[in-house]
């Protein structure tokens, strides 16, 4: 029982050896797909039966009770398990063992005794390193040693460098290869193709040995194979080390599973050459690694190109020979637990006979080459790279890869898209709105923002305060453009529904719980959903939307524009569970029983805030928060009959205070604490609530609420002198003696809002600040229960809805690591920092003079309807208006970072950006062979370049 490698064989056969004059031995051998042990074991005379485990490495019971009936014991005294499984072991399943004995080999690791301590706990017979036996064998450890060194001097491509046992060419090849098969692979040549004949003669070796250990090492990947030649017989290769050999270990998942330091040999091995030579390496590459091949419709069809330029003439070539297996870079990041987001998946393309290595060493499946377009198609929509090996000069490739690049950050962008807290493309929607393209522009704002309608009625407009086009008159109406486009979504015709799949078109089988359905959990779960994963959303209320459905009222967001959106989501497959209150009618713990792997709490913060004075427990006083939801969920049943007084200035007073007029106060008057100018509520919201006759009133704090018979019937006022300190930090001073008292049956207390927890957070680690939001970390949003992540108002306090939808995307990002193994919830992360330009020094040479456009209003009377009166803008105002846009902090390309993909032409929605043929030189492919041939004139070129610019 051990690890491969371990020295189970060697052992075995010793022990055969020493004892089969005293008994007869049977062994029952185990192995994934090879017969070379058991062939091994069958020369010391033993009977041997082979039992192949096919996707296990080991065997499990039902494997070793059909080789204990296969096994004839009639002429048996002794019989031998090898390779019995560690769940298997006979701790867990009575195979009628007599000795139990166990190898431990040093990359098993400490915490094989902790992960299978039943296993330690029956063997009889221990021995913790092969290198315990070596004592009892003919055996030179040095000399191994020297034979790996030997091959990883011989492999390397690092100049100059003399490989020790503390190198990667060492250790990466000692951890799968034996010393015979490392002498195997001396006896060849790299990257020179041998026949079994040749590697046999040149190794002194018999040609079924030999046979046997390439055969073990193509399933290694130490070995690569080709048919090559005039005659098409088979030969072999010894491989450099990338590409090659160190990338072909990794596409054996179950040996990076055994052997996780293979992903330390792959990467090092991939970055160590190349960091001394990379400023050398000419365009084209000379021969080194890989090469980037722009996508095929980014090349303008007049342009001249060279023939390797194009995917086609590569798939062309290798017609119907194609094969794909998984990534080998992003399978090294997320087992050094290093990934950072991008999962592996069948993402690599064999071509050619490398396409019949990868089928028959276990390393991937045949595909058509339909399915290839479909791989390089979808890869194109994630923003994958492709690239083409480079090794073997123009005239051939054996892979094409599809590789995720870094996130390219621009030095400075426009101010409207740096102060939007979802960071939305403005000037790219506005553009396509200016060309009439609106379903394009809509999808384009959805990849940021999955409710535009929602936000077209409702967003306090942060990307209108910083427009740079105010600078000269108004800013754009940049919401009222996007409200017009977003009206795409109210129609069934028009919606943009996304497709939902992950990077190989195929669904994620991990279920994700979304507890929540106001717009952060409906965010988080559209975003999750579009990757391709279950999503299921809990809300206790009878419908969704949150607050938006039942703290915002119809007359600024009619709830068929919140339906309409919700719709979507539906049609989409996301799963909304009402009337379930986690923590009451199931508890998380239920949850993660039923298979959810992740969970985003997003529940808001839909409870009231009261002041602590006295008689604001009567009959007629209520929160603001509270009013609301009881009018949204019954606008008729709500009556307020006399006078009513809101505390408070934020946007949720003046809404309360509109709502309280719509349902039949005679006179609203708002008091607050701040004075006008310094009143949180947007101004167009106060200067409506004007228009409807409320009356505000400034500096003014609630000291008691007077009643008659438990209800209200008025409340007394003190002056506030001063709202915050010198540090802007709430705190509030009174004047006491100065106070005035007011008539009034209602009073509605709009002075915050909290959380209502609930028992939603029983039985986890889950912490709460004083203030009640919960703690997790300020980037990835994860709590100290690892699996759980929250956003929106639980976790900042009440905020606007387009920072919960912002904060939604980014639970998406977290939660779409943290279900993968190995992959960091940081690493690589774009953390959506961008840096407005200096507007205020700008040259504008010219613009469009057109003054900014105003919707009309539908025809009614404000305060007496709970509809919304407003308008969109028309089509005509639409494109007036979006030509107002300056077009400010456009992109430049930085062409020291452009590999030439083309991938932004086919990303840009909006046609900007074509690729043109600069450098024919940078299509010239060498072989690996060949390098120094483009490096050498090169470097001496760049020498003198850098000579002559320090001169002058």
């Amino acid at each position: 029982m051990s690890s491969p490698g371990a020295g189970k064989t060697t052992t075995l056969t010793k022990t055969i050896a020493a004892m089969k004059h005293d008994f007869r031995i049977g062994v029952m051998e185990a192995d994934i797909d090879s017969a070379v042990d058991a062939d091994t074991i069958s020369e010391t005379g033993a009977k041997v039966i082979q039992l192949h485990t096919g996707g296990m490495c080991h065997l499990d019971a039902d494997m070793t009770r059909q080789g204990l009936l296969e096994l004839d014991t009639s002429d048996v005294d002794l019989a031998i398990l090898e390779n019995v499984g560690n769940l298997v072991c006979p701790a867990e399943f009575d195979t009628g063992a007599v000795k139990n004995a166990m190898i431990l080999s040093v990359p098993e690791g400490d915490d094989k005794p902790l992960k299978y301590p039943l296993m330690f706990q029956v063997c009889q017979c221990l021995l913790i390193n092969k290198i315990d036996v070596l004592p009892y064998f003919d055996f030179d450890l040095e000399e191994c040693k020297k034979r790996v060194l030997k091959l990883g001097q011989m492999i390397t491509d690092r100049v100059g460098v003399k490989v020790t046992v503390e190198d990667p060419e060492y250790w990466g090849l000692a951890e799968v290869l034996t010393d015979e098969m490392a002498e195997v692979c001396l006896s060849m040549k790299v990257r020179k193709p041998m026949t079994l004949e040749q590697i046999a003669r040149k190794s002194g070796k018999d040609p079924e040995r030999v046979q046997k250990l390439l055969d073990e090492m193509s399933v290694i990947g130490m070995i690569e194979y080709n048919w090559e030649n005039a005659d098409h017989h088979k030969q072999y290769v010894l491989p450099m080390f990338v590409p090659g050999c160190a990338e072909f270990m990794m596409m054996n998942d179950k040996q990076v599973e055994e052997h996780p330091i293979l992903a330390d040999f792959f990467e090092n091995m991939s970055r160590l050459p190349l960091e001394k030579v990379t400023p050398m390496v000419p365009p084209g590459g000379s021969g080194i690694g890989m090469h980037v091949i722009p996508v095929e419709k980014a090349i303008p069809a007049k342009q001249e190109s060279a023939s390797v330029e194009h995917i086609s003439h590569w798939l062309k070539k290798y017609q119907d020979k194609y094969a794909v297996g998984a990534c080998s870079c992003r399978r090294q990041q997320r087992v050094r637990g290093e990934g950072c987001g991008e999962i592996e998946g069948d993402l690599c393309i064999g071509v050619g006979d490398m396409a019949d290595y990868l089928v028959e060493t276990g390393k991937g499946h045949y595909i058509t080459q339909e399915e290839v377009l479909e791989i390089l198609e979808r890869a194109e929509r994630n923003g994958f790279v492709h690239q083409i090996t480079n090794i073997d000069g123009e005239d051939k490739i054996f892979a094409i890869c599809n590789c995720a690049p870094g996130v390219c950050n621009a030095l400075r962008t426009s101010p409207c898209k740096t102060a939007c807290p979802a960071h939305l493309p403005v000037q790219g929607y506005i553009k396509m709105a200016a060309e009439g393209r609106y379903l394009d522009a809509l999808k384009l704002i959805k990849t940021e923002n999955p409710f535009p309608a929602v936000c077209g009625a409702i967003c306090n407009r942060r990307c209108e305060d910083a427009c740079t086009r105010a600078t000269i008159d108004q800013a754009v109406a940049i919401d009222e453009i996007k409200r017009f486009i977003a009206e795409q979504e109210l129609k069934e015709n028009t919606r943009f529904v996304p497709l939902c799949e992950n990077h190989e078109g195929k669904q994620f089988t991990q279920k994700i719980a979304v507890i929540g359905a106001g717009p952060a959990g409906m965010s988080a779960a559209y975003y999750l959903r579009t990757k391709g994963y279950p999503v299921t959303i809990f809300e206790k209320e009878s419908r969704a939307g949150g607050m938006l459905m039942n703290g915002i009222p119809s007359f600024r967001l009619e709830k068929s524009v919140i339906e309409a959106e919700i719709d979507i989501l539906k049609q989409m497959g996301i799963e909304f569970r009402y009337n379930v209150e986690i923590g009451k009618d199931i508890t998380i713990p239920e949850l993660r029983a039923q298979g959810y792997q992740a969970f985003y709490i997003a529940i808001g913060a839909q409870g009231g805030r009261k002041t602590g004075i006295p008689g604001e427990d009567a009959k007629g006083v209520t929160t603001g928060v509270e009013f609301l939801r009881s009018v949204n969920l019954n606008e008729d049943s709500v009556h307020l009959n006399g006078r009513t007084v809101v505390i408070g200035g934020g946007n949720v007073a003046i809404d309360v205070a509109r709502t309280a007029l719509r349902t039949g106060s005679e006179l609203v008057s708002m008091y607050c604490l701040e004075s006008e100018a310094e009143m949180p509520a947007a101004r167009d919201e106060v200067e409506e609530a004007k228009e409807e006759d409320i009356q505000i009133q400034c500096g003014w704090g609630p000291k008691e609420i007077l009643t008659e018979n438990g209800a209200v019937t008025g409340i007394v006022l003190k002056k506030c002198i001063s709202v915050f300190d010198e540090n802007h930090r709430f705190a509030p001073v009174y004047d006491e003696n100065d106070c005035i008292t007011l008539e009034c049956e209602n009073v509605l207390l709009s002075i915050g809002q909290t959380i209502l927890w609930g028992n939603l957070l029983k039985d986890t680690a889950v912490e709460l600040r004083p203030n009640q939001t919960a703690q997790a970390d300020p980037v990835t949003y994860q709590t100290a229960e690892p699996d759980i992540f929250v956003g929106g108002d639980v976790f900042t306090g009440p905020k606007f809805a387009i920072d919960a939808i912002a904060a939604g995307k980014q639970g998406c990002v977290s939660i779409h690591r943290f279900v993968h193994k190995g992959h960091s919830l940081t690493l690589g992360r774009d953390l959506r920092q961008f840096v407005e330009l200096d507007k205020n020094n700008l040259d504008i040479e010219e613009f469009d003079t057109a003054k900014r456009q105003i919707p009309g209003k539908k025809s009614g009377i404000a305060k007496e309807t709970f509809r919304d009166l407003r308008s969109s803008l028309t089509e005509e105002q639409v494109k007036i208006e979006a030509g107002r846009c300056l077009g400010c902090g456009a992109s430049v390309v930085d062409e020291n970072k452009c590999i030439g993909c083309g991938l932004c032409t086919t990303k840009c929605e909006f046609d900007a950006i074509h690729l043109s043929r600069d450098l024919p030189e940078a299509s010239r492919m060498r072989t690996a062979e060949d390098k120094l041939k483009g490096i050498l004139p090169y470097a001496a070129k760049r020498a003198i370049k850098i000579k002559l610019k320090k001169k002058s």
